[in-house]
């Protein structure tokens, strides 16, 4: 049955607090600070509520969620600056029906839900849910440094599912708005699902990123073993004598990237001076990749001479080849005719 309460109430700024779980939030706001304190006045009850948007400062019904938890005060600790440090067990949902009034703090009627054993048919169904659920949560721990091995201890004694669908949880380090979307889920089994849903989504999410990682390191690591490769042989042509070659490479390369060609054309000499980089220990293939190269960078590949489209110039240069034929013709003859 659905209970209905009065209880002080602080408002969460950027955090979300589930049932079962034991956290320390800092309040400075003096409600806050009045809250706490009337709920160690009397039965250490407290009411705990989300509000959307962490910047506004004194936040009305319209700028906090529905469902918060209802949570006991164990521990106040006093910091400089007049801050608070709150250690509270949060102990089951609830939601706000009307905040009472504002001053000198926050007070909150709420309605405290039934939660009854979830109507789960049959045993078997029951310890698979169980199992399902804390497998995962396994699988999800041992990806998740933030996890504690005590934590995942715990998780591996609970048999059960109500508890272990709290603990899992309430032992998830999602943002506060994921929290909250599992907060106001009253229903069990939706509740079950979602939280599932959620494991799932995060290990999916560690392996697409996993994977990016891995593929960003092996270019690293190739990058930076071609740069070692590349030094040591400098040193070692150097030693021998033969850095020459190196920066005829560089000139070409410079003059490769200068070039005005095609892109197939640029492609071949990008390959060819890769090879009479290789080949600068072998002086008779290393000078004819040389003489090729350097007759690809002065061929006038973008080079063209103006067309003229004249008809009578043409047909004028035409009569010029006929005319000289002809004279070549009867020069011929003459010089065939003079001994004669």
């Amino acid at each position: 049955m659905n209970r209905t309460e009065s209880l002080p109430m602080v408002a969460l700024r950027g955090m979300t607090i589930l049932p079962e779980m034991v956290a320390h939030f800092d309040i400075s706001r003096e409600r806050s600070i009045e809250a706490v304190q009337e709920a160690m006045a009397s039965d250490q009850k407290i009411f705990l509520l989300t509000q959307k948007d962490v910047e506004v400062e004194n936040p009305g019904e319209a700028d906090l969620y529905r469902v918060g938890t209802v949570a006991t005060v164990k521990q106040i600790i006093k910091l400089p600056k007049q801050i608070l440090r709150v250690l509270v067990s949060a102990e089951e949902r609830a939601v706000l029906n009307t905040i009472e009034f504002a001053d000198p703090y926050l007070r909150a009627n709420i309605t405290i839900p039934e939660e009854s054993d979830p109507d789960i048919a049959g045993e078997i169904n029951r310890e698979a849910m169980t199992r399902g659920l804390r497998d995962l949560y396994l699988d999800y721990a041992a990806r998740m440094p933030k996890i504690t091995k005590d934590m995942v201890n715990q998780i591996k004694e609970i048999t059960e599912l109500k508890k272990m669908v709290n603990q899992v949880a309430a032992n998830m380090p999602l943002d506060y708005r994921e929290l909250q979307e599992i907060l106001e889920e009253l229903d069990f089994d939706r509740r079950y699902e979602l939280i599932s849903f959620k494991l799932v989504n995060e290990m999916q999410i560690m392996n697409i990123r996993d994977e990016i990682q891995m593929k960003v390191k092996e270019r690293v690591d190739k990058h930076q073993r071609e740069y070692i490769l590349r030094e040591e042989l400098k040193v070692i042509r150097q030693e021998l004598g033969e850095d020459s070659g190196i920066s005829d490479a560089e000139e070409f390369e410079e003059a490769a990237a200068k070039l005005e060609a095609p892109e197939e054309v640029k492609e071949k000499l990008k390959r060819e001076i890769s090879r009479f980089k290789n080949t600068i220990g072998s002086q008779a293939e290393n000078g004819v990749i040389r003489t090729y190269i350097e007759t690809l960078l002065e061929m006038p590949w973008e080079k063209r001479s103006e067309e003229n489209n004249d008809i009578q110039y043409k047909r004028d240069l035409h009569g010029i080849h006929i005319y000289k034929g002809h004279y070549r013709k009867n020069r011929q003859k003459q010089e065939i005719n003079n001994p004669l």
